[in-house]
C-alpha cells in the first residue's frame, strides 16, 4: 500500500528557493502575513521564549499568524526541558538499588525519561520553525533590496 507524498506550503517551498512553485497550487489555503500574538494563557517563563523567538523567525520569514498554537507549544515544552534538565544538574540520572549489602539493579530518575521524551517532542518543533542547522541550511531567504544609488556623494551617508 503506497501512501501519498506529505504536501508542503507553496509558500514554505517558495522560500526554499524552488523555482518549481511559481504559483499557488489550486485550493490551497492562502496563508496570512505576519507573526502571530502572543497567548494570553502563555506562562511568564515561555512568554519570555516567545518574546527571544519571534524576532528571530520573523527575519527568517518562516512565520505567519496561523502558526500560534504550534510555536505556543514549543515554548512551552522547551520550557519544561529546562526545568527538568536544571532538576537532572542538581541530581544523578540514575539510582543504585540495592537488596542487602549487594547491589540489585541500577535505575533512572523518571524524570531523566521524562527529559527524554520533551527532548524528543521538541527537535521536530524545531526544525518545523528552521531552528537546527540541517533545517536552517534548506531554507532559501531572499537578501535584503539594496537601495538604490543615484552617484551623489550625500547618498553615501
Amino acid at each position: 500500500m503506497s501512501r501519498e507524498p506529505i504536501r508542503i506550503a507553496s509558500a514554505i517551498v517558495a522560500a526554499r528557493g524552488s523555482s518549481v512553485v511559481r504559483y499557488h497550487r489550486r485550493g490551497e489555503c492562502p496563508i496570512p502575513s505576519g507573526p502571530p500574538e502572543c497567548p494570553e494563557w502563555l506562562p511568564e517563563q515561555s512568554k519570555v521564549v516567545w518574546a527571544q523567538l519571534i524576532p528571530r523567525l520573523t527575519e527568517l520569514g518562516v512565520l505567519s499568524r496561523v502558526d500560534q498554537s504550534a510555536l505556543a507549544r514549543y515554548c512551552v515544552v522547551t520550557v519544561r526541558l529546562w526545568r527538568i534538565e536544571t532538576l537532572l544538574d542538581e541530581q544523578r540520572e540514575s539510582f543504585e538499588v540495592f537488596e542487602g549489602e549487594r547491589l540489585r539493579l541500577v535505575k533512572m530518575w523518571p524524570e531523566a525519561e521524562i527529559a527524554r521524551n520533551l527532548a524528543s517532542a521538541v527537535l521536530p518543533l524545531e526544525v518545523e520553525f528552521g531552528l537546527t542547522p540541517a533545517a536552517r541550511a534548506r531554507l532559501v531567504v531572499a537578501p535584503p533590496k539594496r537601495k538604490e544609488r543615484s552617484g551623489y556623494c550625500d547618498d553615501e551617508q
